[in-house]
């Protein structure tokens, strides 16, 4: 692998270290103040955000594990800037994420679907991280914060686990209008499940960048699952879906946390 070229990146807001999750599963949290100028970030050439009104970027060592985050990832006459970011670590388990990450305060990389699963393999082997319109304020894990702002004990908490029917067939799938790509992804959530990680304006799913994805047919995808989670008259239906490890966000066995 060849290594990228660094360059210094100026942050505006906070910038978050996470380290030794070996020795304190919560994570340890250390911070490089405010608005402060990383000297070193490995930033490949070429590189730009994924664009919309978050300009993410995420750059991902899989020799190493270090994932580095930033939102609002620009490159201007001086230089790189982004609002904030995180470095983690994606070998040493799970930490809060601060305001970079997820709503639930998970890596931008888990869950997210890459354009080679879906249109060279043909298969996802792990679950997707989805948005929805009104999580809980409450959470489980493997989230460790919500910026939901449905309601507590009504709506599901982020970090929640949900399963598309898995006797739901091809022949299903094609009668709905889902795409290939789109069944591929659909199966994934039948097999894995989905792992609610946002709050966003409408259901969605976290797919990679057409930036570096080189989707065939990214905007075919924006809007292919719809069919999921809306009935024959466009209404929000939910129906084909099921909470799974239901004690946890109900107040079972491990209970709610945020409140």
């Amino acid at each position: 692998m060849k290594k990228s070229p660094s360059a210094p990146v100026v942050v505006e807001g906070y910038f978050s270290y996470f380290e030794k999750f070996d020795q304190h599963p919560d994570g340890v949290r250390r911070g490089a103040g405010q608005n402060p100028t990383l000297s070193s970030v490995p930033i490949p050439p070429g590189a730009k955000s994924g664009g919309g009104d978050d300009e993410q970027v995420l750059f991902w060592n899989p020799k190493t594990g270090a994932e580095w985050a930033f939102w609002k990832f620009r490159k201007g006459p001086k230089g790189y800037t982004a609002v904030n970011g995180y470095l983690y670590d994606t070998r040493l388990g799970t930490g809060r994420m601060a305001d970079s990450g997820r709503g639930a305060g998970v890596s931008k990389l888990g869950g997210t679907v890459s354009a080679h699963e879906v249109e060279v393999d043909g298969e996802i082997k792990h679950a997707i991280a989805f948005a929805y319109q009104k999580p809980s304020p409450q959470w489980v894990f493997p989230a460790t914060k919500s910026d939901g702002k449905g309601q507590a004990g009504a709506d599901i908490p982020e970090g929640a686990r949900i399963q598309l029917d898995p006797e739901l067939k091809e022949a299903d799938f094609e009668k709905l209008g889902l795409s290939k790509p789109a069944q591929v992804i659909a199966r994934a959530m039948q097999k894995y499940g989905l792992i609610l990680i946002d709050c966003s304006g409408r259901p969605k799913v976290f797919l990679e960048s057409d930036v570096t994805g080189a989707w065939k047919n990214a905007a075919a995808l924006e809007h292919a699952l719809r069919p999921l989670t809306l009935d024959a008259q466009g209404h929000p239906d939910w129906s084909r879906f099921r909470v799974l490890d239901w004690d946890r966000w109900t107040g079972g066995t491990l209970g709610l946390q945020g409140l």
